[in-house]
């Protein structure tokens, strides 16, 4: 149900989420390597973020991690 969607939504980063939806929206409408730059531009975006680092320690220290959209 879409509440339910929402809410497993609100619980992933901020960033990687805005960057997702900016790839899915530009890539429509593009060539499959005007694609893909635009995949690798919005992973280094994302990888050099707070959340990324917290994502990938709460992993580690298996927790639920605490994005602050950083």
């Amino acid at each position: 149900d879409a509440k339910e969607l929402a809410r497993a939504l609100a619980k992933k980063a901020p960033v990687a989420l805005q960057v997702i939806l900016d790839a899915v929206t530009r890539g429509l409408e593009t060539t499959i390597d005007q694609g893909l730059k635009i995949e690798l531009e919005g992973s280094q975006r994302v990888s050099q973020t707070k959340d990324a680092m917290e994502g990938m320690m709460a992993f580690i220290e298996k927790r639920e991690p605490v994005f602050t959209g950083e």
